[in-house]
């Protein structure tokens, strides 16, 4: 059913499909920018908390990935967008992560 057919059976089932599509990329918003603040402050600044907080993002994207493939592909449809970039980002977030490993979780203590 596309988003014009609800709107004409149940204005109700229309507009709790619009408030979870737009509540949906408030969160998204909401949670990009504490991932932002948390990279640019305490992450940068060595904190331990700050790298075990950072590995949400590559295992949010992964899981999204894989509810995706579970639940979002409907016989004869194409892939939801976020199946293309999520396992990209996963990938290269997981990398950068590794990478800065030894900078925060090394036997030095972080100043």
């Amino acid at each position: 059913m596309t988003l014009a057919e609800h709107e004409a059976d149940s204005a109700q089932a229309y507009r709790l499909i619009d408030f979870g599509a737009r509540s949906g990329g408030a969160h998204l918003v909401v949670i990009g920018l504490l991932m932002i603040a948390i990279l640019l402050f305490p992450f940068r600044q060595g904190r331990r908390w700050a790298w075990w907080a950072m590995w949400t993002l590559p295992a949010w994207a992964a899981s999204a990935f894989v509810l995706n493939l579970a639940y979002g592909v409907a016989p004869g449809q194409a892939p939801p967008p976020p199946m293309i970039p999520g396992p990209i980002f996963a990938v290269l977030a997981a990398a950068i992560l590794l990478v800065s490993t030894p900078r925060l979780i090394g036997d030095q203590v972080p100043s």
